[in-house]
């Protein structure tokens, strides 16, 4: 089973009697999947939450396929601040 790749978003523990199996393959990958389809398909070209975050923080240099997305993210976070959603 490790072979088939896991394609997991929360809706399948619904339905699918391989979701837990695929929930913890996606967890372990970081997969955006993982947090739902909304942010599987909010971030194209970024392979992992891991990888996100790297770019966020400047620890990693975003390709020209993340750049749109990483640019997004980033306006999103101020958005959060300016709303008064930091927590720190």
């Amino acid at each position: 089973m490790r072979e088939l790749d896991a394609s997991f978003t929360p809706d399948c523990l619904s339905f699918c009697e391989m979701s837990r199996y695929c929930r913890d393959e996606a967890t372990d990958c970081a997969s955006p999947a993982r947090l739902g389809g909304v942010v599987r398909n909010s971030l194209p070209g970024i392979d992992s939450t891991r990888t996100a975050l790297r770019h966020l923080d400047g620890t990693g240099a975003p390709g020209p396929a993340e750049e749109a997305v990483i640019i997004r993210l980033r306006a999103a976070e101020r958005l959060r601040r300016l709303r008064g959603g930091a927590t720190a």
